[in-house]
């Protein structure tokens, strides 16, 4: 193991906050790098680039939508904001809460887990390869933010999440599932 990568030390608050610090870094950063970059003078040439992205990140909500057994009506990658997706929730309440949850930060997961897939066979990848990488890897931090739909949709559910997280791991049991021994 690395050892700066050893988070073996750390309680369950410290890592839940230091993911929690990350996740806002990531998605501060994508936010700012797509603002800046749609509004600058390269806007239409940026959006024309991104264009991968922005497939990605609405595919990444489509995929959830159906994961979570709702049923998805249209998406849209070429619309005036970007992309859209729209779906029909077949649950109500607390439920249907935590599904347009888990569809609206969808781009999020599936992104890092992208990410970690690509990082695990950096060293088998050609020249080429590694520039299409460095391509995604790009687009997607600049596609990874929700969009102002996603966070409306899915701030219900966030703030519990957040009160779960953070008592889950400042107790005994979020010890356990933050900490391996």
């Amino acid at each position: 193991m690395i050892p700066f990568l050893d988070f073996s030390l750390l309680a369950g608050w410290q890592l839940w906050l230091l993911w929690l610090f990350w996740v806002v870094c990531l998605l501060g950063a994508s936010h700012l790098t797509h603002r800046w970059l749609f509004n600058s003078q390269f806007g239409s040439f940026y959006r024309l680039v991104i264009a991968p992205g922005v497939i990605w990140h609405e595919l990444a909500h489509a995929v959830i939508v159906i994961l979570t057994g709702n049923q998805l009506l249209e998406v849209n990658f070429w619309s005036a904001e970007g992309g859209y997706v729209r779906h029909r929730n077949r649950y109500q309440g607390l439920l249907a809460a935590l599904t347009n949850f888990l569809i609206a930060l969808a781009p999020l997961p599936l992104t890092l887990l992208a990410w970690w897939f690509i990082y695990q066979r950096l060293d088998i990848l050609s020249v080429w390869q590694l520039i299409l990488v460095a391509y995604f890897l790009v687009i997607s931090l600049a596609t990874l933010a929700p969009s102002a739909t996603d966070w409306r949709v899915g701030l219900e559910f966030s703030s519990l999440i957040l009160i779960i997280g953070t008592l889950l791991s400042l107790s005994p049991i979020g010890r356990e599932l933050f900490v391996q021994s």
